[in-house]
């Protein structure tokens, strides 16, 4: 793994790399870049992974960023310049709704793009659970609380980031989106975890029926953050996805 920064599109974009082979982009949820070693590992068997910190988070600056569409114009730059030019797209939760931008505004950068329980349709409103104590946000998210507890420093930045995605993710029901999802010309895979306590099914299954051969994959009984709580099954159906596409 190697830790890299680049200034692009007005920010200063840290990011880590790993991996050889076609350029796969990992977009993180609200809480902003968290290393799933063992799902990024199975990734990087057979891709060259970037995993960005995006635009306000972590240590990535916000630069003049006001939206989440701004997001994805500046994460469609970094694919230009740190990725070749073109890379399949992975968006997990918040960044599932990014990467649903990307696609839509910056089809040339987006070869493929997989949607890991997106953000952005929830008809139920837009609790956030900042009310919940992190043990509770750590069930809700993983399904249990996490075996390695945060420092003070960690909790602090989670915290800040998930209120900078609430500052630049917009409403909870995005109706631009769901509008635009039908332009998509990318193929689209959704994945979506059968036990996720903080994304309706109902609302996860409005991206494959918007999206022109949108398709989605269950993953039985997993809970919000698929990469790191199911890493084998989840990094299975990203390849078997990309590599089908790749054979067509």
């Amino acid at each position: 793994m190697i830790a890299r920064s680049d200034h692009v599109g007005g920010c200063d974009i840290h990011y880590v790399e790993m991996g050889a082979g076609p350029s796969l982009v990992f977009l993180h949820g609200s809480g902003g870049l968290r290393f799933d070693e063992t799902a990024f590992g199975l990734l990087a068997s057979d891709y060259r992974l970037l995993v960005p910190s995006m635009p306000g988070f972590d240590d990535s600056t916000t630069g003049d960023i006001t939206s989440g569409p701004e997001i994805a114009d500046v994460m469609a730059k970094f694919i230009a310049t740190c990725a070749g030019g073109q890379a399949s797209v992975i968006g997990e939760s918040f960044g599932g709704r990014i990467a649903a931008w990307l696609t839509i505004r910056h089809p040339e950068v987006v070869d493929r793009a997989i949607l890991a329980a997106p953000g952005g349709l929830r008809r139920g409103g837009g609790d956030r659970g900042l009310n919940l104590t992190p043990e509770e946000q750590q069930t809700r998210l993983y399904g249990r609380p996490l075996d390695q507890q945060r420092t003070p420093e960690q909790v602090a930045q989670h915290r800040s980031n998930v209120q900078n995605a609430i500052k630049f993710g917009g409403p909870a029901w995005d109706e631009d989106l769901y509008q635009q999802l039908p332009g998509i010309r990318r193929p689209v895979l959704v994945l979506y975890g059968t036990n996720d306590q903080t994304m309706e099914r109902r609302d996860i299954d409005l991206f494959p029926e918007r999206i022109p051969g949108g398709r989605i994959s269950y993953i039985e009984g997993a809970p919000h953050v698929l990469s790191a709580t199911y890493p084998e099954p989840f990094a299975r159906l990203v390849k078997d996805f990309l590599g089908e596409d790749r054979a067509q």
